[in-house]
């Protein structure tokens, strides 16, 4: 009880830097805006590269379309959204002050908040708005 009692009092002095902590929703939501069109510009600078000199065209509906997909599957709202849930959770619960067992409830929230960061590791297009992100 004494160990599970110390291990307890450093989990709530952690709480201040949690709290402090930037949420996602600020940094990255507004990093992502401008998803769509990044991909378009990328895109056609590739595709006028592979076209240059030769007598093809680009069909503009069918890059429309890739774009589309392209930004759907790029789309990180849905992580961004759980993630700070994760992170408001794991401060509610360390603020708590409650006297009942945290541990495992805590270790959930920590796994779920990598697989969130996994996730968005995965879908960022860049290494510029990884960047963007997580300043």
């Amino acid at each position: 009880m004494a160990m599970c009692r110390r291990e307890g009092e450093a989990l709530a002095r952690i709480s201040g830097p949690i709290d402090a902590a930037p949420r996602p929703r600020q940094r990255c939501c507004p990093a992502r805006r401008g998803l769509a069109e990044a991909i378009r510009r990328r895109l056609t600078i590739k595709i006028d590269r592979l076209l240059a000199g030769g007598d093809l065209a680009v069909d503009v509906v069918r890059l429309e379309t890739e774009v589309a997909l392209l930004a759907e599957r790029g789309d990180v709202t849905e992580e961004v959204i759980r993630l700070g849930s994760h992170l408001d959770q794991f401060a509610d619960v360390v603020a708590s002050g409650t006297a009942e067992p945290v541990g495992r409830r805590l270790d959930f929230l920590l796994q779920e908040m990598l697989r969130e960061a996994n996730t968005l590791g995965a879908k960022a297009q860049d290494a510029g708005s990884r960047s963007r992100w997580w300043r």
